[in-house]
């Protein structure tokens, strides 16, 4: 390895999430604990991030959202990660751009999401719990990761309800 470059961690990453971050937040706001009330979530890099997270830690994340993820890093590997799937997250949303880079790119892009929706349409997910939307026009910014964000949060988690008080 390039002596310049920082060593790879991303497989640390499940690990920081659910030994640090979560309980640092369980211990600051009210949540609801379990697969069935915890997903987990990022775009780009951070898409490929969330995806291998929800595959490490299937009892822990119930839900994936990725958007725009980078999945031809590492020669497609988190693709073949898919096939098959084991442990079974309940829902997952995955959006995409179709002008994400110049044509040729943004298309073998979104053929590997299409491999990776085969992938769990043959683990028996069907259009209530998968979800892979296309905005044809929208780019790899975060504007149109935000567009997207309110019907990707919907389709995960039903509408907004607020927590009841708890009881003392």
């Amino acid at each position: 390895m390039d002596p310049g470059m920082a060593e790879p961690a991303g497989t640390r990453f499940p690990d920081f999430m659910t030994d640090e971050v979560m309980p640092l937040v369980d211990a600051h706001y009210r949540t609801l604990k379990g697969h069935g009330n915890t997903g987990i979530g990022g775009s780009s890099y951070g898409g490929v991030a969330a995806l291998y997270a929800l595959l490490a830690r299937p009892s822990v994340f119930g839900y994936g959202l990725m958007e725009s993820p980078s999945l031809h890093i590492g020669m497609g590997q988190l693709v073949r990660d898919t096939n098959p799937l084991i442990a079974l997250p309940n829902k997952v949303f995955f959006g995409f751009g179709g002008r994400e880079d110049e044509p040729a790119v943004a298309a073998r892009m979104i053929g590997l999401v299409r491999m990776v929706e085969a992938n769990f349409r043959a683990a028996g997910y069907d259009d209530s719990s998968f979800r892979f939307v296309i905005d044809p026009e929208a780019m790899h910014t975060e504007d149109a990761w935000a567009k997207r964000l309110p019907g990707a949060l919907t389709f995960l988690f039903g509408e907004w309800r607020e927590l009841p008080e708890p009881s003392h």
